[in-house]
């Protein structure tokens, strides 16, 4: 079987509408909205230094000899060995 390509064989090429739009800029719309950015900086200042919940977790996991998962160690030693540089030899 031969493949022929064609522009008239139902691709996008000279269909109209098919290039994607690009956003003009209107009048006036210059500015940028910084709500958002100043909604999470507060929302940050306000989150504690130390969570202890969270302190106690990490306390708690360091001591089980069953964290991590054995197939998270194999999952990371595979990742290493995947992304090992030769050069650094």
């Amino acid at each position: 079987m031969e493949i022929i390509p064609s522009a008239k064989a139902g691709g996008t090429a000279g269909v109209p509408g098919s290039a994607p739009k690009i956003p003009t800029a209107k009048a006036g719309t210059d500015s940028v909205s910084l709500q958002q950015t100043d909604a999470i900086k507060q929302s940050l200042q306000q989150q504690p230094d130390v969570r202890p919940e969270v302190v106690d977790r990490a306390v708690a996991l360091t001591g089980d000899p069953q964290y991590p998962p054995t197939h998270i160690i194999r999952a990371i030693a595979h990742l290493l060995a995947l992304n090992q540089d030769d050069s650094s030899q």
